[in-house]
């Protein structure tokens, strides 16, 4: 009889479909049934079903559970493509570095011409990609469509035009060309005659003229050319709603240099302002070119050893040479464009300045290749061995001991800092330590994909010393600093990224660009 019940247990899934109503005939002994010990037995249909009612409600937890982690997997793997695709068209980031570059020699493009791209306007769908490309030859701007053909181009200079009758001892002032701030649909060059002279001590010949255009980013038409007032700038930088550039000349008898600054407004080219800043600091016989850096409200020109900060707006100064002995300048943090302050080094300190004011902070700045925005304004300085993370105001975040750097990345919400022996990862937000490995010496911290961090020791630094140029790459984990993949490059000098893509470049100016496989793609 007991294996009866136990297979009746087993079997019995109900009433008969033919009439729900019906019940089952109730056994003499409920405790006989077959049921699991810890099941709730009752007389009649309670005690066959009660059981059968435990496994559906589990199996629905099990699958409610299921389901609840494949949405929270959903939910992290969104916020993680989010997170990457804010990354894409920022400086030193590549779309994906999950496999090595490899290549033949035959890969190699040989266009007898050292070329540089650079990309000023990512492909969208609804645009084409805009490459300045920039070789001895030629200096031209080119929309590329989808397939990698060029659609149009705009030749901006191109050789032949000799600026003195010693061309050989002169190199030609190169066309500058941004992306436009708040207009995606134009790119804004910067045109001109002049040069630099190549013997060292920074002289050049002065523009005679030069052109201020907006070229479509669609079709390569010019919405506008604008002739410039001499002296004009030689180089063009955007940020908010303007468009800055600089030159630096001899003014009046006594030929003490100055800086000509000159602001434009981003949507009509139409001259805001100019003013000119001293250099008080001049080295003798040496000119050289001013150097600029911008934030929507502000315009750092450095000296030698001096910064003078003027208003985006008027040009008015609002913060004039001081005599403190500040060595460097940048705009931080956050990415470019949005960057609030400028950060002012002097060699004993940092300065955060900002049009609210100043402030002081302990160590010195270290400078960030990539910030994707992602630590809310944080602040890096180094002193005495030890990273500091700051806010805007000055107030100190945390500390991380021993994490000193000479260059870093904030990427994810983390830091990444590098010094001559030791690549480390910190938690953005706390300080603390997450990983630290060694790299081999004359390593940099060169690119990221968001996933990976990237270290490079270029082939064209190791043939300064020797003939072999043979570039090193090592590409990190940014989760638990494992190494993801090794390879050496023989007969490339340097990497970049264009369009979110690795190039290599060898001395004689062949290049070879790399897809996400590692493989080259023409």
């Amino acid at each position: 009889m007991g294996a009866k019940q136990r297979h009746e247990v087993e079997l019995d899934e109900g009433p008969d479909d033919g009439d729900p109503g019906e019940s089952e005939p109730e056994d003499d002994d409920p405790d006989d049934r077959g049921a699991p010990p810890d099941a709730v037995v009752r007389p009649g249909r309670g005690g066959r079903w009660r059981p059968r009612r435990a496994h559906v409600l589990g199996a629905a937890a099990v699958v409610a559970l299921a389901l609840g982690l494949v949405g929270a997997q959903l939910v992290v793997d969104h916020r993680a493509r989010a997170r990457l695709a804010d990354l894409a068209g920022l400086p030193g980031v590549v779309t994906d570095l999950g496999a090595p570059p490899r290549f033949t020699p035959e890969d190699l493009r040989r266009t007898g011409e050292p070329a540089v791209e650079q990309e000023l306007v990512a492909a969208d769908g609804t645009r084409p990609r805009v490459v300045l490309r920039t070789s001895r030859d030629v200096v031209r701007l080119d929309g590329d469509d989808p397939d990698g053909s060029t659609g149009w181009t705009f030749v901006l200079w191109a050789a032949g035009d000799p600026p003195t009758e010693d061309a050989a001892a002169w190199a030609p002032f190169q066309p500058s060309c941004v992306r436009t701030p708040d207009d995606a649909s134009i790119v804004t060059c910067l045109t001109g005659d002049g040069a630099v002279s190549l013997d060292g001590d920074g002289t050049d010949r002065p523009r005679t003229w030069a052109r201020l255009l907006a070229i479509d980013v669609v079709d390569g038409s010019t919405p506008y050319e604008r002739d410039l007032d001499l002296p004009a700038p030689t180089r063009l930088q955007g940020a908010g709603d303007v468009l800055v550039g600089g030159t630096r000349v001899p003014d009046g008898d006594d030929g003490d240099l100055v800086d000509v600054v000159t602001a434009f407004d981003a949507a009509t080219g139409a001259e805001r302002w100019a003013a000119r800043v001293p250099v008080p600091d001049e080295i003798e016989g040496y000119a050289g070119e001013p150097e600029l850096v911008l934030t929507p409200d502000a315009v750092a020109v450095l000296g030698t050893s001096e910064v003078t900060v003027l208003s985006t707006v008027d040009g008015a100064v609002l913060r004039a040479p001081d005599g403190a002995d500040l060595d460097g300048a940048l705009a931080a943090p956050g990415r470019p464009g949005d960057a609030e302050l400028l950060v002012l080094g002097t060699g004993a300190g940092t300065i955060l300045w900002s049009p609210a004011g100043e402030v002081e902070l302990e160590g010195e700045v270290l400078p960030v290749g990539v910030d994707d925005g992602s630590l809310d304004g944080l602040v890096l300085t180094t002193v005495d061995g030890d990273l500091l993370g700051s806010d805007r105001d000055g107030t100190e975040r945390w500390r991380a001991t021993g994490a000193e750097g000479w260059t870093g990345m904030v990427v994810g919400g983390r830091v990444v800092v590098l010094d001559d022996a030791t690549l480390r990862c910190v938690d953005g937000e706390s300080g603390r330590a997450l990983w630290e490995v060694p790299v081999d010496e004359g390593m940099t911290l060169a690119l990221t994909d968001g996933r990976r961090v990237l270290l490079q020791q270029s082939g064209w630094a190791s043939s300064q010393v020797s003939d072999d140029t043979t570039t090193e790459l090592v590409a990190v984990d940014l989760a638990d600093g494992d190494e993801a993949w090794r390879t050496t490059l023989p007969g490339i000098g340097w990497l970049d990224v264009v369009a979110g893509r690795l190039v290599a470049y060898a001395p004689d100016g062949a290049s070879v660009t790399f897809g996400a496989d590692g493989r080259p793609v023409r």
